[in-house]
């Protein structure tokens, strides 16, 4: 069973092919197919160490890593006699008995594992083509069941191999798409840093296709900037317990959160009379000082009491109405700026508020797309 961050990535994976795909290719072409074989069962031998699966273990797994199960254990005596191939990692494996029930393809996240009867292993030296030949199967699958005939054999109907060598695929030549296909399936992690690499990019791609208009910022966003307790106050610091954050914190952060680690922590006097501000949930902070995208945070859902620092500024929108969607909106719109055009500075950049809020920005208007992009940004977590 898929979780829902892996139903998420595929979906996210087949916009971008269909996006991107460029031209077709037959298969054989590129890929060597090479086909799982069984074990003899008469007189399998004891004390197998190497995991064997069947066609049946693929169906509706999209992923074979290294924790899956073998159907059973065999000997390397018995690889080598019945010439039982193994799994590579960045492959693509597909089930060819029953393709047309169920999710047969796979990617492989693992190598090692000997493959069985009627499964398939697409065999190319290059993942970055195995990624896109992954998405452009998936994208294939309904065309494939209808053209390719299926032969019958026994209880189960399965592909011929010579039909699916000669089957003409839709293809994404481009190596940067491919890069991020392949970044994508091989990103299923809880490690968010690894998931910035598939997010970010691909909410990059959607806001540049479906930009419609232009907006002023001001005109639907405002400003509030943090501030540095004095430091000559020890009631401000000694013994304090909530986070505060300078703006060397956001340098390729992307995304706060409660682990994020304190630059100091500062008392409840500090908050009060100094005034300092909290980040607030669904928000965009960035930073005054050299900024660029890698400086533009997104203030997580599971982000409480963090308080803001001088440079770094808080951005959310004035209108009450759907500001989660248009505050990521404005989060994509921001990391296609060049900022360095607005800021000024003998040695170092800084971007005055008054040129941030007058900026004229492209803008994604349709509330559809704006939900995409927010929920983009808290899939991460």
């Amino acid at each position: 069973m898929l979780s829902n961050l892996q139903n998420k990535l595929l979906e996210y994976g087949d916009l971008l092919f269909l996006k991107h795909k460029d031209s077709k290719i037959k298969i054989g072409n590129h890929f060597q197919l090479v086909k799982g074989r069984t074990p003899t069962t008469n007189y399998p031998c004891q004390n197998g160490t190497i995991r064997w699966i069947n066609s049946g273990t693929l169906t509706n797994l999209a992923f074979l890593t290294k924790k899956v199960e073998g159907k059973r254990l065999i000997t390397l005596q018995e690889l080598q006699k019945n010439q039982i191939p193994q799994t590579n990692l960045n492959r693509v494996l597909m089930a060819i008995f029953d393709f047309e029930v169920g999710d047969k393809l796979v990617w492989s996240q693992t190598k090692g594992i000997g493959l069985g009867l009627g499964i398939l292993s697409f065999e190319n030296n290059n993942p970055l083509e195995n990624a896109s030949l992954f998405f452009g199967l998936r994208h294939a699958r309904k065309e494939m069941i209808q053209k390719l005939p299926l032969k019958r054999a026994r209880q189960f109907t399965m592909i011929r191999e010579a039909e699916l060598t000669n089957f003409c695929l839709s293809w994404c030549s481009k190596p940067n798409i491919q890069s991020l296909l392949l970044t994508l399936l091989n990103s299923l992690t809880d490690n968010y840093t690894e998931l910035n690499k598939i997010f970010l990019p691909l909410g990059d791609l959607l806001f540049q296709k479906h930009k419609d208009s232009q907006i002023k910022i001001k005109d639907h966003f405002k400003l509030v900037r943090g501030k540095t307790p004095p430091t000559k106050n020890p009631e401000y610091y000694q013994n304090g317990t909530i986070k505060w954050i300078n703006s060397g914190v956001l340098t390729n952060l992307y995304f706060l959160t409660d682990k994020t680690p304190a630059s100091k922590l500062v008392t409840e006097k500090a908050v009060q009379e100094c005034q300092l501000a909290y980040a607030q949930p669904n928000s965009i902070l960035i930073s005054d000082i050299e900024l660029d995208k890698n400086k533009i945070v997104w203030v997580s859902n599971n982000c409480s009491k963090i308080l803001l620092g001088t440079h770094n500024w808080l951005l959310g929108g004035t209108d009450a109405c759907d500001l989660p969607r248009k505050n990521a909106t404005l989060f994509f719109a921001l990391r296609q700026i060049d900022f360095r055009q607005y800021s000024s500075g003998s040695v170092i950049n800084h971007l005055q508020g008054s040129a941030l809020l007058n900026m004229k920005i492209d803008w994604v208007s349709d509330s559809e797309k704006q939900k995409i992009f927010f929920t983009l940004l808290n899939n991460i977590f």
